[in-house]
């Protein structure tokens, strides 16, 4: 086997391509595999990635290779399909959606609706899994920090599902990726060693003097770039100058500066053609002959353009072929521009201009920067422009289009209109840094009445539970009624939804709770409207309005709303405490968000899913979506529905009696509450830490830590969080017998939940006063709670707890069917302390320990496993998974190949003999 260390007699580098070997190697073995190679430019990054690409091609692996360009950023998809072009002759292979994506985002269909991203990500996934399947494929992407978002995102996408994939995908790039901890996924990519570097410099100048040689190393710095490409005259014209200069420049300022003296010597008509090169927006050849044709006004033809090209090729500057031209280095490019004057920039991006009258958007961007004053007509057809770019998914573009536009209004108020315009589009490809500078200029700025409540709605868009204080829910109350005075009655509704949200995440309903009510008193009667302020009052009196809330969610119809609707509804559920109508509801939601791809929209949807399940005793449910929304939530960056995301997992865990992990991810959050200052969250880490305790048999502890979310004084306590928590809450006590306190909360409690017939309530507080009751009530007590809807794990806790008082008060008889009947669902559930509890007071009764049974089926199941396995059993193929879970189709086939065992069967067709398949909430 060929080592990358071999290949191309590279110098000084066994420590980093003893990397690429083993990555190389990891990736025939089958294991998907994405590293980052990040260092200063000229490092030799694209060295170490040619010398990777021949080690994999001895290996039998494919490779594909693309690299982002500073002139491109803008060509949504530009990249991409460079990298695919050597498999787009099998597009047609790929199920229908899925090729009607990636054609549409390609061009190749005219007139195709540019899908979500994630629905491309499928499509490319899918592709290269199916070239994978006939061999191990490398995607090789050079200079990402020039990559076009849309590539950006897709090849991200496609990285982070490589699992029992032979695909290894390879990124170079400048600064290191923050986001990435795992440091075996990364090689940071450094200067040689002096013995090195001496080598070089002695291979390129044999006749240099030993003195020479040193002060080329030093200069230098260990940069391999440097040590090809500088020479001793570019030494010593640095040594004669530095006596001048106050400080010592950066290698690349030096290497720039090399470069650029370069690009000097060259005859001013080839400096012009390198210039509108540098300024040219695609490496195309021809527009860059063109252009530079007309930019010398007719002074020469296009023979002599090509002629100047090569004398640029030639003196190391350009590297130009029959259809692209491209400069050698960026550095390179950085310089011609640099040397240039305005005047002469102002031109060639005229010239650039006229040379592509059949790409308007692109024309357009070079004209207005050639365009030097306000010109509100030139601006306003950019507008129109950039929508039409937004609607064909091409958003780089967009963005690019309206801050041309912007800078050339005329009035302040179209101005920031614009630039809010540049902040949403922002948003959306992820760069919340630019969002959030954009939204602190315009805030104080002249703004038009929509655009007011527009900026107010961005500003928490990308804070989803990140509480904003008193004064930001004002504002957004403020906005709201300046919304509805201008006839933007969805646009209001929304605000004061974000709103009424935002005072649940802070647990601040009771102050600003009025304020925002007001506001949605006015607004107008269309269904939109009345929805979103129905869920406005959930957030704000979720005892209040219960009855209304339930009775209208329970009627209406997900399939005839927006899936975003139905989301809010499914939250508006949740708080009110109707968690079967919420699970619902988010599961309608998820097969729309999932078929078009809003996986940010659905990592909420699946905690919702995640947390009603809990409440339901589902944990099959539960395992699967916590697992998947913390995922997605980590992919689309949102970190408080992350954090809730973990919390779920961390909830079951301690259930089922873990520890140490269900502590680490408690600690973890609350850290993440802290910052965010969110009190949802913090109420969420005590009823986490509570199950952890009860699920270890230590209900003192479990006790200490309830006890947090219902002290009014504690930053744990949250409405209407805590009441679902109560009967846990009393349970604990009850055996820990520290009652006078718990019954004190559940006094306060009975007078707060008073108003709602929410089923998740009532069974909370049929537990928790059966918890409660004395000798003279408990059988009036019991019997209530068997009276309200109820689910097998409230049914177990029921007739553990009654039969333990039956069986101690000597009516053994009666109690072993309830203890037996609890033991049972225990044992299903892998609730270890309750069943021990429910086998002890079993034996204490007079009968035998039940024996121990099978788990159920998917407690020995991974979440994703399971999710697969239910969808196997719902009759779905592989593809059909793989779309539905966002999985490459040979993903789901090794899950299944892996989980035939742990089940004790041997093909699909068995699962349903097996899993209890839901449909209403699989």
């Amino acid at each position: 086997m060929t080592s990358a260390s071999t290949a191309d007699g590279y110098v000084g580098r066994a420590r980093e391509t003893a990397f690429l070997d083993e990555v190389l190697d990891r990736i025939c073995d089958g294991h998907g595999r994405v590293v980052r190679l990040d260092g200063e430019p000229g490092m030799g990054k694209t060295v170490l990635l040619d010398i990777m690409a021949a080690g994999a091609g001895a290996r039998g692996i494919t490779v594909l290779r693309t690299r982002g360009t500073e002139s491109e950023q803008h060509l949504s998809f530009a990249a991409l399909h460079r990298l695919l072009q050597p498999l787009l002759a099998r597009v047609d292979d790929l199920p229908p959606g899925q090729r009607s994506a990636l054609r549409g985002v390609f061009g190749l269909d005219v007139g195709t609706r540019i899908p979500d991203r994630f629905v491309v990500g499928l499509a490319v996934l899918e592709l290269a899994a199916d070239a994978a399947s006939r061999s191990a494929l490398l995607l090789v992407v050079d200079d990402r920090q020039w990559l076009d978002s849309s590539t950006l995102d897709i090849v991200e996408f496609v990285g982070q599902r490589l699992d029992d994939l032979p695909i290894g995908v390879v990124f170079a790039q400048r600064e290191p990726d923050e986001l990435i901890r795992d440091e075996s996924a990364r090689l940071h990519v450094t200067g040689l060693d002096d013995e090195s570097a001496t080598r070089i410099v002695q291979e390129r100048f044999a006749a240099l003097r030993e003195s020479e040689v040193l002060r080329m190393v030093e200069l230098s710095e260990g940069n391999p770039l440097a040590l090809r490409e500088l020479t001793p005259s570019d030494v010593r014209s640095y040594n004669a100058a530095r006596s001048q200069l106050r400080s010592t420049p950066r290698l690349s300022r030096r290497l720039q500066d090399a470069f650029g003296a370069r690009a000097r010597d060259l005859p001013d008509a080839a400096r012009r053609s390198c210039l509108v090169a540098a300024l040219q927006d695609s490496d195309q050849v021809v527009h860059t002959v063109t252009a530079a044709t007309m930019h010398a006004e007719g002074e020469f033809p296009v023979d002599d353009v090509a002629a100047h090209l090569d004398l640029a090729q030639a003196a190391g500057v350009l590297v130009v072929d029959e259809s692209t031209v491209r400069f050698r280095h960026p550095l390179v490019r950085a310089a011609v521009i640099a040397q240039s004057t305005t005047t002469e920039r102002r031109r060639a991006h005229e010239a650039l201009a006229a040379a592509m009258p059949d790409q308007p958007a692109r024309q357009a961007c070079h004209r207005a920067i050639a365009l030097v004053r306000a010109d509100e007509a030139e601006a306003a057809a950019l507008d129109d422009l950039a929508e039409g770019c937004q609607a064909e998914g091409s958003v780089v573009l967009a963005h690019t289009l309206f801050g041309h536009a912007a800078r050339l209004s005329e009035k302040p108020a179209d101005r920031n209109h614009r630039l809010l315009r540049l902040a949403e589009l922002a948003f959306q490809m992820g760069r919340y840094a630019e969002v959030r500078e954009r939204v602190e200029s315009l805030r104080s700025g002249d703004l038009h009445p929509a655009d007011r409540a527009r900026l107010v709605l961005l500003e928490m868009a990308f804070d989803d539970g990140v509480p904003e204080g008193a004064d930001a829910v004002r504002r957004f109350v403020d906005s709201a009624v300046n919304a509805i005075d201008v006839g933007q009655g969805g646009l209001a509704a929304g605000l004061l939804v974000v709103a009424a949200r935002n005072t649940y995440w802070g647990a601040t309903a009771e102050l600003l709770g009025p304020e925002i009510g007001d506001a949605a008193t006015r607004l107008g009667a269309t269904d939109e409207e009345q929805l979103l302020g129905l869920i406005v009052s959930a957030f704000l009196t979720p005892f209040g309005s219960g009855r209304q809330v339930m009775e209208t969610i329970r009627a209406v119809d997900p399939a005839a709303l927006d899936d975003e609707v139905v989301a809010l509804l499914s939250q508006a559920g949740f708080v009110i405490g109707d968690f079967k109508r919420s699970l619902e509801l988010a599961g309608a939601a998820s097969v729309g968000l999932r078929r078009d791809g809003r996986l940010g929209f659905l990592a909420a949807a699946l905690v919702l899913q995640s947390f009603s399940a809990l409440y339901l005793g589902q944990w099959d449910v539960m395992l699967t979506a916590s697992e998947e929304a913390e995922r997605l939530a980590a992919e689309t960056r949102q970190p408080v529905w992350w954090a809730c995301a973990r919390l779920a997992r961390a909830n079951l865990g301690g259930l089922r009696g873990g520890r140490t992990e269900p502590e680490e991810i408690a600690a973890e959050v609350e850290g993440v509450a802290a910052a965010t200052s969110n009190a949802a969250l913090m109420n969420g880490v005590q009823l986490s830490r509570g199950f952890t305790a009860l699920g270890t048999g230590d209900p003192a502890a479990a006790c200490a830590e309830l006890s947090r979310m219902f002290d009014r004084d504690d930053g744990a306590f949250q409405m209407p969080q805590s009441a679902w928590a109560i009967d846990y809450y009393l349970e604990a006590a009850s055996t820990a017998g520290e009652m006078d306190r718990a019954r004190a909360s559940l006094a306060e409690m009975e007078r707060l939940v008073a108003p709602t017939p929410a089923p998740g309530i009532l069974r909370a507080m049929s537990l928790a006063r059966l918890y409660a009751a004395d000798a003279r009530h408990i059988d009036q007590r019991y019997a209530e709670c068997s009276a309200v809807a109820s689910t097998a794990w409230h049914r177990a806790r029921r007739d553990l707890f009654y039969g333990s008082w039956l069986r101690r008060h000597r009516q053994s008889v009666h109690a072993r069917p309830l203890l037996r009947s609890a033991a049972s669902t225990f044992e299903s559930l892998g609730a270890r302390s309750w069943a021990d509890r429910a086998h002890h007071e079993l034996v204490a009764a007079g009968a035998r320990r039940i024996v121990q049974g099978r788990p159920e089926a998917w407690s020995l199941l991974s979440a994703q496993e399971l999710q697969v396995a239910r969808l196997a059993a719902q009759g779905l193929t592989n593809r059909d998974i793989g779309a539905r879970l966002y999985l490459s189709h040979r993903t789901v086939s090794s899950h299944l190949y892996r989980l035939y065992p742990k089940l004790g069967i041997t093909s699909r067709t068995q699962l349903h003999l097996v899993l209890d398949v839901d449909a209403e909430t699989g």
